[in-house]
């Protein structure tokens, strides 16, 4: 909804639609608010949040670190800076399982009352492509640094991406020296 100055004030339909995980807490670090994403994601109904200190969405491990933030962040403190852009963290779900995530919060001045609203994102699905890529390339790596022809990736500017030591033996360099270099450069 538009409002007569300008602004845009979010209906709750419009919040709760959001597909990432939203939570509002107090600065009490209550939960004021949880969102569906929010119940997919930590495992826990709405209403079993609301009402509930925000430790319980958090690894014990990090919980006084993170109110320490959440102080400084309402302060106006140095690590206020971090609260305003994606950043990574760990949530803790309804059976006790970490998992990655990064989260944006914004801080809310309503009245004489101050509310957080994080809005998370799950990303284990993306660490877990990361990491199954970058086994990949080992063993892809490892598989080329081991055959005796001489094996060179150059990517589409021309540069040396991959060397294998049977290329470097070949070229009479070291692999590190034909590393991000033309490989027809003098």
């Amino acid at each position: 909804t538009l409002t007569g100055t300008g602004t845009v004030r979010l209906d709750a339909g419009t919040v709760r639609s959001v597909p990432d995980a939203t939570v509002t807490v107090a600065a009490q670090q209550v939960t004021r608010m949880a969102t569906p994403g929010a119940e997919a994601a930590f495992g826990y109904t709405a209403d079993e949040m609301i009402g509930q200190p925000l430790a319980l969405l958090l690894p014990e491990a990090v919980r006084e670190r993170h109110a320490a933030h959440v102080r400084d962040f309402g302060g106006g403190g140095g690590d206020a800076r971090f609260m305003n852009q994606r950043v990574p963290v760990a949530g803790r779900r309804r059976d006790g399982r970490v998992f990655p995530a990064e989260v944006t919060i914004a801080r809310t001045p309503i009245g004489d009352e101050v509310l957080y609203t994080a809005v998370l994102r799950d990303i284990s699905d993306r660490w877990k492509t990361q990491r199954e890529l970058a086994e990949a390339r080992q063993h892809e790596e490892a598989i080329l640094r081991s055959v005796a022809d001489g094996v060179i990736g150059i990517d589409r500017h021309g540069r040396t991406t991959f060397a294998n030591p049977a290329a470097a033996r070949l070229l009479r360099y070291r692999v590190h020296e034909l590393i991000g270099h033309h490989l027809h450069a003098p």
